[in-house]
């Protein structure tokens, strides 16, 4: 391989439907805290015109698009937020701790009240920003569609998708999708390649088990380009011992009373400037790493949950916005996905992994579906209702549907299986259940208020 390196630098923004279930700490508000730290300033950053890579997700956009929005989250910092911010401040304040206090006072006047005072509508412009911005969509509801039961609803998800992001956007689709959790089965390929997708991530199993082919793009014979991704790089970032742990930033174990950080990782109290830097060294440090993958002419994708930067790693907007400066000076092109060489000329691939993959834990589908007992029950649940919607096709109706959709989002079983949020995600998965099989039994069920689902029953009624 040889020619001028490529890297791309995939974000993928994804919020589980939360807007209008439930508080903190993972309801509505999680979608209010991910505005203020992640969305915003990454709107701002992509504004600039850096080429990254942005994938956006309908239940994202639908709830962007939900009504009240903006109103909602302006009370939620000037009521909310204002009046937790003052109780800690003056519980570090009484415990002598002044430095911390200062650092709080700082985290709530640069990143909550610069978000509601940019403007009367904050997040519909974080909405134009991003429509903007975005490349890439995905599927309706985030589910991990090797794990759906039918051809039916994979279509659903799909095409939900694509009509999403071409009636959100008001832009042409290049093709751009993004396989939630990166799970791919080779049975995809049909279905992915008739609904239009180009090209999509991927992870394969042990990194494609040091098959040189497999880590380059390759044409799938259904049409589409699969995109290998480099776990080993993204690591770096996203590992355990990844960049987020650096003892100058921000701890996010250890919290005041209402939740909030005042502390760096080694126990002092938190310093921007101090971690800043530290964030800026760590940007140039991986961009040298990137541009050594990438010598000799190799395309080396890196992708990551947007709302790692801000919003779950303080520091990273900060980094994200030096890897942009970083990268621009040496000799492999910083590229959107679809614009790369290799993704471009991509010869059709001869041989392929037989067994389905992801980003998961171990590289398996297993967090979404055996991860432990309860994980495997809902499972098969969900895909048991998923036979029950089809088979009634049309008759089914719409709020069936939209129920169906909902609970086949991958976040319920991802929070079970690694117990990050293991009630809510149980209580969510529970409800739209309940919510499903009232439907079938003909009874009267709310919301989700804003998830499309006209092509999904589309879809139901075709043979």
């Amino acid at each position: 391989m040889s020619g001028r390196g490529e890297i791309a630098v995939v974000l993928h923004a994804h919020m589980p439907y939360v807007e209008g279930y439930d508080t903190w700490p993972f309801g509505e508000e999680w979608l209010w805290e991910a505005a203020v730290h992640c969305y915003l300033p990454l709107a701002d950053l992509l504004a600039a015109g850096p080429p990254l890579t942005l994938s956006l997700t309908p239940v994202l956009l639908d709830q962007l698009h939900a009504e009240g929005l903006s109103a909602r989250f302006r009370r939620f910092i000037e009521e909310v937020r204002a009046r937790t911010f003052a109780a800690d401040i003056r519980w570090l304040q009484e415990r002598r701790e002044g430095a911390a206090a200062e650092a709080l006072e700082r985290c709530w006047e640069d990143r909550y009240l610069a978000a509601a005072s940019r403007c009367r509508e904050p997040l519909v412009e974080l909405r134009r920003l991003l429509l903007g911005a975005g490349t890439l969509t995905s599927a309706a509801t985030h589910a991990v569609l090797p794990l759906l039961a039918s051809q039916a609803l994979l279509r659903a998800q799909l095409r939900i998708g694509v009509e999403t992001f071409r009636s959100r956007t008001g832009r042409s689709w290049d093709g751009g999708f993004w396989l939630p959790e990166c799970g791919y089965a080779n049975w995809l390929q049909r279905a992915l390649g008739e609904e239009g997708v180009e090209y999509f991530c991927v992870q394969w199993p042990e990194g494609g088990g040091g098959d040189p082919v497999l880590r380059r793009p390759a044409r799938l014979r259904g049409g589409p380009v699969a995109v290998p991704i480099d776990r080993q790089a993204i690591d770096l970032v996203w590992g355990a011992t990844g960049y987020p742990s650096a003892t100058a930033h921000c701890c996010t174990f250890r919290r005041t009373p209402h939740g909030h950080c005042a502390w760096a990782i080694d126990g002092s109290p938190y310093d921007p400037a101090r971690a800043r830097a530290v964030a800026r060294d760590q940007a140039a440090a991986y961009a040298r790493e990137l541009q050594r993958r990438a010598d000799g002419g190799a395309l080396v994708v890196v992708a990551f949950d947007a709302e790692l930067f801000g919003l779950w790693w303080h520091e990273g907007l900060w980094f994200l916005e030096a890897l942009v400066e970083a990268l621009s000076e040496g000799p492999a092109r910083l590229v959107r996905l679809g614009e790369a060489a290799a993704v471009r000329e991509a010869a059709v691939a001869q041989r392929l992994p037989r067994c389905p993959c992801s980003w998961g834990r171990h590289g398996d589908l297993s967090t979404w579906s055996s991860a432990n007992g309860t994980v495997r029950t809902l499972a098969q649940r969900a895909r048991a209702l998923e036979l029950e919607v089809v088979g009634r096709g049309p008759a089914a109706g719409a709020v069936a549907l939209r129920q169906l959709l909902a609970l086949q989002s991958s976040d319920w079983l991802y929070m079970i299986a690694t117990d990050s949020a293991a009630p809510y995600g149980s209580a969510r998965f529970r409800g739209h259940q309940r919510a499903l099989e009232r439907a079938l039994r003909g009874e009267p069920v709310e919301g989700p208020r804003d998830l499309a689902v006209s092509a999904a029953a589309a879809v139901l009624g075709e043979p």
